[in-house]
């Protein structure tokens, strides 16, 4: 082989190591993006469901608190690896759920459980994400 060649294939190599560090970056993107789009959805579904009771709270249903109770869980589970601090907002979100007692508990510790302040968290998450895509 010669030194052309060994070159050649060098630069070859190099080129697709930097494709595979780029598209890498990509997908961790796409993850991260999931992620904070599992929370917001948990939080909206939320919404959903303090808007339907609101009015009436003989209207409460243990099935779809459980069902949050889940959804939170599993939103938690996603983000864990991206943002410890919406990790824990999501684990507490679910404990209240699965347990309605506990809010009271959960309330007074210093994270935030408030769904305005967690939507705009994933908001802001979510523009610096792709900081370059507004």
């Amino acid at each position: 082989m010669s030194a052309t060649d060994t070159a050649l294939r060098l630069v070859e190599n190099l080129i697709a190591h930097v494709k595979a560090i780029r598209e890498q970056g990509f997908l961790d993107r796409k993850e991260r993006e999931r992620a904070v789009m599992a929370i917001l959805a948990a939080a909206i579904e939320t919404r959903r469901y303090l808007a339907d009771t609101r009015d009436d709270e003989h209207s409460r249903s243990r099935d779809r608190e459980k069902e949050l109770s889940s959804t939170w869980l599993a939103a938690a589970d996603t983000v864990g690896r991206y943002d410890r601090r919406l990790q824990m907002i999501a684990m507490r979100k679910s404990d209240g759920w699965a347990d309605p007692s506990r809010w009271p508990i959960l309330k007074r510790s210093d994270v935030p459980l408030d769904l305005e302040t967690i939507v705009r968290h994933c908001e802001w998450l979510l523009t610096h994400i792709h900081p370059h895509q507004r």
